[in-house]
């Protein structure tokens, strides 16, 4: 086993060496090209790779992605591009992601977590995978995403014309905002509490409101033509508009 100072070396070492990181737990890189050596060499001692946000892109982009979690500081804004498939499973990103007209994006990856996740436009969009967090999260227009599996949402959740979706992702009871715009066979989760304010507008199920729901901030329906009573267990807090 050969064991290396700084990442810096680890081209350096035959690529049929082991190579043992600093005991730190994370490892710190200064360019996408290291990404390759990392997939090319056995390393020990690290459970996770750091990338400022311009290395990740770049890194993504050369589909030599390390298969260990990846730490990404700063936002990420990927638009208009038909050459990503997939995202990395186990990735964090410390601020923003934004995806915007990815068609061939077709899943949210196992374990991604992110301060804010804003997602539009992405046709292809199926399902989100397990063990997602996300502090805010907004999709618009992805009228094939209709799987939410075990994804919780902390603060905000604003879902707009996406069609196929009847369920929505698991809120924490820390919530504070629910927006909701045009879908029409959406049913809201039971046991719902949400601490600010809640906006529906165009949903037309006539059962979407559920039942147990908590709203600690003002409540606003607009355009639910099939909504002909409100449900005997709801109870707000605020305003009822």
């Amino acid at each position: 086993m050969q064991p290396i100072n700084n990442i810096t070396d680890i081209n350096s070492v035959a690529s049929t060496e082991t190579i043992s990181l600093p005991i730190n737990n994370s490892l710190s890189v200064n360019t996408a090209q290291l990404g390759v050596a990392i997939n090319t060499r056995q390393i020990v001692n690290y459970d996770r790779i750091e990338y400022t946000a311009s290395e990740f892109m770049e890194l993504l982009a050369s589909n030599n992605l390390p298969k260990k979690p990846i730490y990404v500081e700063g936002d990420i804004v990927i638009d208009n591009n038909t050459e990503i498939t997939q995202l990395p499973e186990n990735l964090t990103i410390m601020g923003k992601l934004a995806l915007d007209n990815c068609p061939n994006i077709k899943s949210i990856p196992v374990g991604l977590r992110s301060r804010e996740l804003l997602i539009y436009s992405c046709k292809n969009l199926v399902y989100f995978a397990q063990n997602i967090e996300i502090d805010v999260l907004s999709i618009t227009s992805c009228n094939s995403l209709s799987m939410f599996s075990n994804t919780v949402v902390n603060e905000e959740l604003s879902v707009a014309s996406c069609n196929s979706i009847t369920r929505l992702p698991k809120v924490s009871g820390s919530i504070q905002k629910l927006y909701l715009y045009n879908i029409s066979n959406l049913i809201l989760p039971e046991d719902l509490k949400v601490q600010g304010n809640v906006y529906l507008s165009g949903c037309n199920g006539s059962n979407f409101l559920g039942k147990n729901i908590e709203l600690c901030g003002d409540f606003t329906v607009d355009n639910a033509r099939n909504l002909t009573k409100l449900p005997d267990r709801l109870k707000v807090h605020g305003d009822i508009k």
